[in-house]
């Protein structure tokens, strides 16, 4: 291989990690799981809307000064000044998430929640979550996506209903493009988990304290009383192994002999975390956005699979 084939190879490979082209149905999988938990957090928000964010509530009156201090971002929430209207805006909300989980113009409906989502963070400071800097991340990635072709409404193709509705587009670059989003989420997921393991190396978890959920487990007292369920050294030992796992996550997951046991190690660890801590919603979208390492061919064998069982049959969308 001459200088410039190997060059041009070199580009090629560059090239083709960037832009590649995942599976539609990898695409929806992630999309149904995100647009379920977005859909969740809204309709959590209702019983508690205007304690939180009507101009009588948290966000006014004498809090408003404190606000200022801090000059919190502003929230289009600040225009809303009746009760009524605030329902209004997060019934729009809530069917914003609702489409975009259905996969109705993901490319629209999919900004569209991202948006009320940073109104909702912005509009009150006292809400705001770590599952919200997820929220954002996992929408402004999808919504770059064609994560509608399939699994969506347009796949149920009602015979009274013709024309653009359920008309599935040929071969575009926004196919291609796709890659890019999707690879730029994997590198993001690496950096949090090394941010992650990075702070995991402070006494207080690696002395295997921190393992024990409060709402769950009181070592304190159980270790006191020489009833522990787990010895401390393997507290210990697991408090290491996940602080590891957590710093070496953005290595092993992109060598493809370790790929799937990195998956089965996260899904594991988010599912044990999301229990003990009762961070269910947090983990469960840290699982979903894992999914977006899967091999797009697993990912269709998984849909196929699926509709088998439901006595359905599937078919992937073509270009």
């Amino acid at each position: 291989m001459s200088r410039r084939e190997a060059l041009q190879h070199a580009i090629d490979l560059w090239m083709g990690f960037w832009f590649f082209r995942p599976s539609y149905a990898h695409l929806a999988i992630m999309r149904v799981g995100v647009g379920a938990i977005v859909l969740y957090l809204f309709l959590l928000q209702t019983p508690d809307l205007e304690a939180h964010y009507a101009v009588t509530g948290w966000a006014g009156g004498e809090s408003l000064s404190f606000l200022d201090r801090m000059a919190w971002a502003f929230s289009p929430l600040h225009w809303v000044q009746s009760t009524l209207w605030l329902y209004f805006v997060h019934g729009l909300a809530i069917l914003s998430a609702m489409a975009f989980l259905l996969g109705l113009l993901p490319i629209v409906f999919g900004p569209l929640t991202l948006l009320f989502d940073l109104s909702y963070a912005h509009g009150n400071p006292g809400v705001v979550l770590s599952i919200d800097a997820l929220v954002v991340l996992a929408l402004a990635y999808l919504s770059l996506t064609p994560c509608g072709r399939t699994l969506s409404l347009r796949d149920l193709r009602p015979p009274l209903l013709p024309g653009l509705l359920h008309r599935r587009p040929g071969p575009s670059e926004w196919s291609r493009w796709s890659g890019l989003a999707m690879r730029a989420l994997q590198i993001h997921l690496c950096i949090l988990y090394f941010q992650s393991g990075v702070h995991l190396l402070g006494e207080d978890w690696l002395s295997g304290t921190m393992l024990a959920a409060p709402r769950v487990l009181d070592l304190e007292t159980m270790l006191a009383q020489g009833r522990t369920l787990v010895p401390p050294d393997w507290l210990h030992l697991l408090a290491y192994v996940v602080a590891l796992f957590h710093l070496y996550f953005g290595v092993l997951i992109w060598l493809p002999p370790f790929r799937y046991l990195v998956l089965g190690l996260a899904v594991g660890l988010h599912v044990v975390l999301g229990l003990g801590w009762q961070l269910i919603p947090f983990n469960l979208l840290m699982i979903v956005l894992n999914l977006s390492f899967l091999h797009g061919v697993h990912a269709d064998a998984i849909m196929q699979g699926i509709a088998e069982l439901m006595g359905l049959r599937w078919l992937p969308p073509e270009d």
